[in-house]
Formats: structure tokens, C-alpha cells, sequence
């Protein structure tokens, strides 16, 4: 029986980065071997920049986790850690599946062809621009490896930011500088760090370029298919190296948008709802929800993940735009102010703009067990769109890399009733309109 195409039009890059992505980590293996450093770190306002510049392969063990979500063998792992105490109701999904795969013994445990089993790490580092789960869980990494371990301190974004904020963020810049000076016996080249935060400002203006072509009808890709693309500019933003110089692959994506828009071919055949979603997806039904959703007419045009990274109308979540001096000052202006790390008001007025300027219809959302520094506002966000824009909001039960946590029969159920109701409703505005 012959395989069912995807309903969706996915992007070509995302083949080359899957394969990219698969090389970095057996080269990580190989570099390890050489006596090279491995640095484990992680997403959002981490200067991963500094440790490119200073040559360290640096991996993220969540986004090693989504990959084993999306590979189906992350429950395997994630039961291993709750016998030993970690609750699965307490304790994020990712951070259970990559402490079990550790207590396994085989750090290398993915099937085969997958991009998992990245490079046990010598030393530790993160910026608290996230959760506060991410320190504790590289405390509990720090103790089974026996390594050093760096924590920089950030300021939540509930507010605009102080020339004393930036002073603060660029501190704890030094402070990481000195420590990873220690770690790999080198000292930072400044000429370095500018080049690579250039890569970096670089990669944000592709990204932004690309997201804004969303706004086309018919929208030329699947926000839930380019989450795959933005996981390259997370791992190798400020990277030289080929084939993981980020920039490239975002020229690739931008050429191959623009030449769908050009052509207007949409990603979706008949595209009849326009959506915006908050959170991170169920990587291990990711495809699913989006083949689910283009049954009927569906399709994410925007989304507050997208943008954890790049500079949108005004709204610095990540970076900032090429040509800057980049000091420790700067890259603080870039990375403090980021999606998980801003206050309540500040996500309402961001996803209202992307929800006006993508001529979104609905929002359906996700109300995501394993993340609750994603999920804490949904409510007032799905609240906010029908009580300021009249848009309609559903939002179904999940969790980011927990299968167990996901009802696909009643998902189903409340897609199916909410897109009846969404037709019903667009049914009327048209009869109206004419």
C-alpha cells in the first residue's frame, strides 16, 4: 500500500537540516574522542554565541528530548526517571526523558538514523531567561556528571528595560566568559564574539523576513512545520562551521518561501482557517495535528513559538538587527527580552499584533502540562482575542514530550466541533458581508 502523502506542503530545507543536525552530534562524538569540549546549554537567552566563539560543541539536552518525543521512545526513558523520584506531574517532561536516557546507560540509545544521543557534556551553562525546572534540572546533571556548572542571572521581562538591567545581564556575561576561559584554557577573541553575534543578528532578519510572508493568503508554509526549521537557528546561532552555519539554511528557507509566494502556491491546497498557536507543540503527534488540522481547511499562520527568536514590529524576543558594536551591553538588550521570559502584558499586546496582522481567524492553543511557564496565561490570552478582536480560541489538553498526557479521540472531538463552529461563523460574516 502505497504511503498517504501530507497534506501539508512541507518546507525542502527541513530534510538537509534533519540530516545536519544528525552529523553535528556524530561529530560532537568524534570531537569528544579528540579531547575537544562539550558544552550542554540551552535555548532562549543563553549567549550560545560565546561558546561557538570559544570553539565548543555545545548541545541541548531539551531539544533532545522533543527528538525523542517525536522518535516515540521518550516514554522508555521518562519511567526510568520517575522510579528514581521524578514525578511525572511535577517534573518537565523534558527534563525526565533525558535523565532517564542517562540512567539507562545508554547515552547513545536512540534508534538508529535518529539525531539523538548527544555528547556527554564537560561542563554545564544557562541563563535563568527560561524556568526555574532548567536550573534544578542542571543541578541533578551536575551531580551525576561531577562537572562545573555556570548559571547567569537574568531579569524577568514585565517591563521596559533599565539601562541597570542590561548592566546586570552583561555581568553575569563576564562572569560566563571567565568561566568558560577556565574550562578550555582559552582566551575570548572579542573579534570572534562579534562575528558570531553578526551570524546570529543575521539569522533573526532571515527568520523575520520569512515569517512575514506568512501573512500571504494562501500562507506559503505551516507554522507547525517551520518550528522544525527554528530548532537550526537554536542550536547554531553565531556557528561558522559548515554545513551548521545557520545562515545558510535560512537563505535556503527564505528563497524557497519567496518562490511560493511568487508562484502562490499555498502550503495547503484549500486553506479556509487562518490559526495561531502559543507553546510548544506535541512533538510526538506533531505531523498529526497538522495533517488533522488540513482535513479540514486548517492551518497555523503565526505562532508566539516562531518568534521566541527573532526581533517582530518592535518586540526584541532574541535578536536584534546586524551592524550593532555587539558589548556584553548589547547582546543583553537582544537576549533579556524573549517570549518565556516576559510578563502577562507584555504576551497579550505581542499576540494580539500577530493575531491582527496574520488575519488570523481562530486561535487554538494547546494547555501544555509539561510547560507551565508557556501555558500560565493562555487562559487570559484566549480570553484577550475574543474580548478585544472577537476572535474565537479552543484550547485541548497536552503536553510538549509526555504522550501520556495526550487523548488524541478527544482532541479530535474538540477540533471537530470547533472547526464546525468556526465554518458556521464565517458562513453568516459572509452572508452579511454580501
Amino acid at each position: 500500500m502505497a504511503e498517504q502523502k501530507p497534506l501539508v506542503k512541507r518546507l525542502k530545507v527541513n530534510e538537509e537540516i534533519n540530516a545536519a543536525m544528525k552529523k553535528y552530534v556524530a561529530e560532537g562524538w568524534r570531537a569528544k574522542r579528540e579531547g575537544e569540549k562539550i558544552c550542554w546549554t540551552t535555548g532562549g537567552g543563553t549567549p550560545i554565541e560565546l561558546l561557538h566563539a570559544m570553539d565548543v560543541w555545545c548541545y541541548l539536552p531539551e531539544v533532545q528530548s522533543a527528538t525523542a518525543a517525536s522518535d516515540q521512545v521518550i516514554v522508555q526513558y521518562q519511567t526510568l526517571a520517575e522510579r528514581k523520584g521524578y514525578s511525572i506531574d511535577g517534573v518537565c517532561p523534558y527534563m525526565r526523558g533525558n535523565i532517564g536516557e542517562i540512567i539507562s546507560g545508554r547515552p547513545q540509545g536512540y534508534p538508529p538514523g535518529t539525531s539523538g544521543g548527544i555528547p556527554i557534556p564537560d561542563f554545564l551553562i544557562s541563563f535563568k531567561t527560561i524556568c526555574g525546572t532548567l536550573i534544578y534540572w542542571w543541578e541533578a546533571l551536575k551531580r551525576r556528571f561531577d562537572i562545573p556548572m555556570f548559571v547567569g542571572d537574568t531579569i524577568f521581562y514585565n517591563r521596559p528595560i533599565e539601562d541597570c538591567d542590561v548592566r546586570y545581564y552583561a555581568d553575569s556575561m563576564r562572569d560566563c566568559v571567565s568561566f568558560l576561559e577556565k574550562q578550555t584554557g582559552k582566551k575570548l577573541d572579542p573579534e570572534r564574539l562579534k562575528e558570531a553575534q553578526e551570524l546570529t543578528a543575521k539569522v533573526g532578519e532571515l527568520m523575520n523576513k520569512i515569517l512575514e510572508l506568512n501573512k500571504n493568503v494562501p500562507a506559503p508554509f505551516d507554522e507547525l512545520d517551520f518550528m522544525s526549521t527554528a530548532l537550526a537557528a537554536l542550536w547554531w546561532k553565531g556557528c561558522r562551521k559548515r554545513p551548521w552555519n545557520a545562515v545558510e539554511f535560512f537563505e535556503k528557507a527564505l528563497a524557497e518561501v519567496e518562490g511560493r509566494v511568487k508562484n502562490r502556491v499555498g502550503a495547503l491546497g484549500d486553506e479556509k482557517f487562518r490559526l495561531v498557536f502559543d507553546s510548544n507543540p506535541p512533538w510526538y503527534k506533531f505531523g498529526w495535528i497538522g495533517d488533522y488540522l488540513a482535513q479540514k481547511g486548517a492551518i497555523y499562520v503565526t505562532s508566539s513559538f516562531n518568534r521566541y527568536w527573532t526581533k517582530y514590529n518592535g518586540f526584541n524576543y532574541g535578536w536584534c538587527v546586524t551592524g550593532r558594536d555587539w558589548s556584553f551591553e548589547d547582546i543583553g538588550r537582544c537576549n533579556i527580552p524573549n517570549w518565556i521570559n516576559a510578563g502577562i502584558e507584555e504576551r497579550l499586546k505581542y499576540l494580539t499584533k500577530l493575531a491582527k496582522d496574520y488575519q488570523v481567524d481562530a486561535g487554538i492553543f494547546m494547555d501544555n502540562r509539561g510547560c507551565r511557564i508557556l501555558s500560565y496565561s493562555m487562559l487570559d490570552e484566549a480570553a484577550y482575542l475574543e474580548r478585544e478582536l472577537g476572535i474565537p480560541t479552543m484550547l485541548y489538553e497536552g503536553s510538549m514530550a509526555d504522550p501520556r498526557h495526550f487523548d488524541e479521540e478527544k482532541v479530535k472531538g474538540q477540533l471537530d466541533t470547533f472547526l464546525e463552529m468556526l465554518g458556521e461563523k464565517k458562513k453568516k460574516r459572509n452572508k452579511v458581508r454580501n
